[in-house]
């Protein structure tokens, strides 16, 4: 299957750029995706005219989820969002350098369930710029986390 994969180099062209009209982003891990990424993903590219999604790097789950994380890999998590339509282009985001990977799509929108990956001068920053950050409601559905622990703790069931 060909992926949505894209090289933050892609959006330095301004032709290409002006091509893509308004371009939302949002980040994440996107492990198990599951019907709230689903529905968050839906929810932000509902903001523009372009979806882009910072999918976090194997190395940088590992850092912020634990040594057993990700479940799947970043070749599998990047295939999966690039088999929904709601998803434009998917690129690599390390976690801790995303206000970078932010200035290289430069996007009129940043969208996420929360905000405590950035810190206040890169928010700032990239504010001055033009970015707009927008919070979106997080489903009411279980995360990734709880349906691993739902597995785990799940008995006589036959894996």
């Amino acid at each position: 299957m060909t992926t949505k994969l894209t090289p933050l180099r892609g959006f330095a062209d301004n032709d290409v750029r002006a091509a893509l009209g308004r371009i939302v982003m949002t980040k994440g891990v996107y492990d198990l995706t599951h019907a709230a990424h689903v529905r968050s993903l839906v929810s932000a590219r509902a903001l523009g005219d372009t979806l882009v999604v910072g999918l976090a790097t194997d190395e940088s789950v590992r850092r912020t989820k634990g040594p057993t994380r990700p479940i799947l890999s970043f070749a599998e998590r990047a295939e999966i969002l690039s088999a929904l339509s709601c998803v434009d282009y998917v690129v690599e985001d390390d976690a801790g350098s995303t206000a970078r990977t932010i200035r290289a799509v430069r996007p009129a929108r940043v969208c996420a369930s929360h905000f405590g990956w950035i810190n206040p001068a890169d928010r700032a920053d990239l504010e001055s710029q033009g970015v707009a950050f927008t919070k979106l409601p997080r489903p009411a559905l279980r995360s990734t986390s709880e349906i691993i622990a739902s597995i785990v703790n799940a008995e006589g069931v036959k894996l």
